[in-house]
């Protein structure tokens, strides 16, 4: 299954019970991608690939993972003004999910971090 995800001067969020597929591609544009994982459901193999698509805009991708998860931004093509944050451990914990981020990140910031104490709030706020 894959999830392909636009915003165009907004913001996109997933979160709350979701499936997530084993491919995500995201596009930010010059808008936000917010995809909150920590109460989705992650493919059998416990590996969730997002690919960004950032060649334009000043947009942003937000991942916010559960604590124990593994974050590889290895695959990610870095260039232009945009920040890479990772506020998770490279390996994930027994058992856990990986995140892979792939693509290209040009002019767009992606941050990965962990479950913050007004994520609960925003999920019960806007969950999709």
């Amino acid at each position: 299954m894959r999830l392909e995800v636009e915003s165009r001067w907004r913001t996109i969020r997933r979160a709350g019970d979701w499936e997530v597929p084993a491919h995500l591609k995201v596009s930010p544009g010059p808008g936000a991608v917010v995809l909150n994982m920590l109460q989705a459901r992650v493919p059998a193999d416990r590996v969730v690939r997002v690919e960004v698509e950032g060649h334009s805009g000043a947009g942003t991708v937000l991942l916010i993972v559960p604590h124990g998860w593994g974050v590889d931004v290895v695959g990610i093509e870095r260039g232009g003004k945009g920040d890479l944050i990772v506020d998770e451990q490279a390996v994930a914990r027994a058992g856990m999910p990986t995140v892979v981020l792939t693509g290209v990140q040009r002019h767009v910031s992606v941050k990965v971090r962990g479950r913050r104490w007004w994520d609960a709030w925003f999920n019960t706020r806007d969950a999709n």
